[in-house]
């Protein structure tokens, strides 16, 4: 997983993540999502894009 935060975080709170997400038993793709600091809620996805899949390892 990788997180960032917004260049204008001071202002918007937006936190930015990427991390691995099974496609089914042999896929993956990365996916993005973005939550406002303190007001993510676990088991809630914010997607804003997949990249292409691959096949796992």
């Amino acid at each position: 997983m990788s997180l960032v935060v917004h260049r204008n975080f001071a202002q918007n709170q937006f936190i930015y993540f990427a991390y691995s997400k099974p496609v089914d038993a042999t896929r993956t793709t990365v996916a993005v999502a973005r939550a406002r600091s303190g007001q993510f809620t676990a088991g809630r996805e914010g997607h804003l894009s997949s990249a292409t899949t691959c096949a796992a390892r």
